[in-house]
C-alpha cells in the first residue's frame, strides 16, 4: 500500500522475526497491527536503505509492539480499552473527539482504520509505537 508499506516490508524481512512474519501471514491469526506510515518509521530508523534499516538492532521489538492478537476492529475501541501487544507493551486507546472521532493509541493518531486482511485488521497510525522496556533496559 502506498504510504505504509515498508512495515511490512521489514516485517518479511527482519532477522529474529521470522516466526512472527510467519504467523501473521498464516493460519495463527487473526492480529490487529497498528501500521505507523512510512515517513514515521523512516524517521525512527534513521532513512537510509532497507537494509540499513534491516540493521537495526531494536527493530524486532519495534515491529512488536504494534501487533495485537486478535481482530480489533474501529467499532470495538473505546477510550480506556487497553490492549496487549504480542511483546507485552500495554497500548492505551483515546479519541480526541466525542463521542469516537480522532482516535489514538498510546497517544499516536490513527490515520486509517479498519484495513480487513485475510488474518485480521490494519489500522494506520501516524507515528510509531515504542516498546515497554525490558527489565535492565534503559529506554
Amino acid at each position: 500500500e502506498p504510504g505504509f508499506g515498508l512495515f511490512g516490508q521489514l516485517l518479511a524481512r527482519a532477522k529474529g522475526f521470522e516466526e512472527v512474519a510467519s504467523a501473521l501471514s498464516g493460519a495463527d491469526g487473526p492480529f490487529t497491527v497498528f501500521v505507523p506510515r512510512d515517513m514515521e518509521l523512516m524517521d525512527v530508523l534513521g532513512g537510509g536503505s532497507l537494509q540499513d534499516m534491516l540493521q537495526t538492532p531494536h527493530l524486532p521489538a519495534l515491529l512488536a509492539c504494534h501487533i495485537v492478537r486478535g481482530k480489533v476492529p474501529f467499532e470495538a475501541l473505546y477510550t480506556g480499552r487497553t490492549l496487549r501487544s504480542i511483546d507485552g507493551t500495554i497500548l492505551m486507546v483515546t479519541f480526541t473527539q466525542w463521542p469516537r472521532g480522532g482516535p489514538c493509541i498510546n497517544e499516536i493518531r490513527g490515520d486509517h482504520m479498519d484495513i480487513f486482511c485475510s488474518n485480521g485488521v490494519i489500522h494506520v497510525i501516524q507515528g510509531v509505537l515504542r516498546p515497554a522496556p525490558r527489565p535492565g533496559q534503559r529506554r
